[in-house]
């Protein structure tokens, strides 16, 4: 990574020897600044401007929360991920932390992955909201100088504007918080009064706490979509198969128990984005996994498409479904399967049929119930 553009994260804790191993973990990738007390911190801020901030939550003078909370309360500052760090493992511990505006929390003593995945996931919806924050103000200062005969095209682009704008602070940061609270208060609730409550209400307390977790996996893919739609297409030549190869090998360990057979032919090389057309392959082989799961045989085909056309075709031998709901299996809002059968929120296709969209391509299916699924990818 360019030096020049490395991200910025300050590291606040009185332990030199937490901050060394912090910084350890995070500067071959991230430039690190550091603070030993939560005044040195709030000092710091206003003229380092860190992207991110991993701060203790023991600390002498001004404990971590009181510093979360100012940090949170002033309006000039911009939006920065706070993670609180503690070796504090009680429930309530991490609801003040919630309160305070803590956007995630690491216990110590500190997993060297953990951290590192726990610094990438939010240092992603940072971006993301600068963006957007960007984009909004671009497309206010674009429609002040527009003249009356461009006031269609202005409607739109505001219209646009505001929808993503809508999707954007609902799904990533007004669920966030609300979902935090239904899970850590159903958990303290379950474990603490589980022996005064009735069982009856201990299942529906449980039912709040899955229901919560599945929602915040609803809002991972919520921003994985927003995500995908607003990256620019990098186009170059690729070989599918090395593609392929590197998705089914990530799924080998998940499905080690299960004796599938796998049909692969040549594919084409292709102009189109990597990393795009790999998240689409990740998501239609997910899919085949999934539904061949009660399948005694699975079998997964991936097939080139017919007369040398750019694309592919994954086809299995699983549940399938019914054509007449053909068109709603790229809503994101639509699952055709039960929850309770198959894990999953029904946006992967959803996000397959927008980067599809994207490479200005085609995706579509055929199916029989109970007799398999054939996903179509044309570029």
């Amino acid at each position: 990574m360019n030096k020049e553009n490395r991200s910025k994260l300050l590291v606040v804790d009185d332990e030199p020897f937490n901050v060394e191993l912090m910084e350890g973990h995070l500067c071959p990738d991230y430039e690190i600044i550091t603070a030993y007390s939560g005044e040195e911190a709030l000092d710091k801020i206003p003229s380092e401007d860190p992207d991110m901030i991993l701060l203790d939550v023991m600390m002498p003078d001004m404990n971590g929360f009181e510093v979360c909370k100012i940090i949170k309360s002033d309006v000039n500052t911009r939006f920065i991920p706070i993670v609180m760090v503690t070796a504090l493992s009680e429930r309530e511990d991490k609801i003040r932390g919630i309160e305070a505006g803590a956007d995630d929390f690491l216990t110590k003593p500190i997993n060297k992955e953990e951290l590192i995945a726990r610094v990438r996931s939010l240092l992603r919806i940072k971006y993301m909201h600068d963006a957007l924050l960007k984009s909004e103000k671009n497309f206010r200062e674009l429609n002040e100088k527009l003249e009356a005969s461009v006031i269609e095209r202005t409607a739109e682009l505001n219209a646009k504007n505001k929808d993503l704008e809508a999707f954007t602070y609902s799904i990533a940061h007004d669920l966030r918080g609300p979902l935090r609270h239904m899970g850590g208060y159903s958990d303290i609730i379950i474990n603490k009064y589980k022996d005064l409550l009735p069982e009856d209400a201990l299942e529906y307390l449980e039912k709040i706490r899955k229901g919560s977790v599945y929602m915040g996996v609803l809002n991972d893919e919520f921003l994985e979509l927003l995500e995908i739609g607003l990256k620019e297409l990098v186009i170059r030549p690729v070989e599918l198969n090395k593609v392929i190869d590197e998705v089914i090998s990530n799924f080998e360990s998940s499905n080690a128990d299960r004796e599938i057979k796998w049909n692969i032919d040549r594919l084409p090389e292709v102009e189109c984005d990597r990393d795009l057309i790999r998240i689409v392959m990740e998501k239609l082989i997910s899919n085949s996994l999934k539904y061949t799961r009660d399948i005694k045989h699975p079998v997964i085909e991936i097939l080139p498409l017919s007369d040398k056309r750019p694309g592919f075709i994954i086809r299995d031998n699983g549940i399938g479904f019914d054509m007449k709901y053909h068109d709603k299996i790229f809503d994101g809002f639509s699952r055709l399967q039960l929850k309770d059968d198959y894990e999953g929120t029904g946006i992967g296709l959803a996000i397959v049929h927008m980067i599809i969209k994207n490479h200005t391509g085609r995706v579509w299916a055929q199916a029989q119930v109970n007799k398999g699924a054939t996903f179509y990818v044309e570029l």
